[in-house]
């Protein structure tokens, strides 16, 4: 599996599926004037705090975006820079990473996506 992302994904949820292609859907508490500079169009849904009337790390946001992927949350990676959320995320069944920094993220990344393709 060889997914593109962006140089920082906090919040992000994608499937953890084998394709190529998973689909993602970001989850963000970030202002709508923030998330204005992202291309949302580059993900399959997106999960504003804002409109959900939820915040991470309550685990009823996760469970959400996995809704809008269609998918449950076994099959989720979810990363974020958050220790809190990260641990939060797990704790629906999600797998997790801790990005705490884009080198230790990317890092965290290809470990679970090596582990993945195994």
């Amino acid at each position: 599996m060889n997914l593109d992302l962006p140089p920082a994904p906090s919040f992000s949820i994608s499937s953890a599926s084998s394709s190529p292609c998973a689909p993602t859907c970001p989850a963000t508490s970030a202002s709508s004037k923030s998330t204005a500079r992202v291309d949302l169009t580059q993900f399959d849904a997106f999960i504003s705090s804002a409109r959900e009337g939820l915040r991470k790390p309550d685990p009823r946001i996760y469970l959400r975006a996995c809704q809008c992927l269609g998918v449950p949350p076994a099959q989720c990676l979810f990363m974020d820079d958050s220790l809190d959320n990260v641990r939060a995320a797990q704790q629906t069944g999600m797998q997790a990473l801790h990005w705490p920094d884009h080198a230790t993220g990317w890092r965290a990344f290809q470990d679970w996506q090596t582990s993945v393709d195994e």
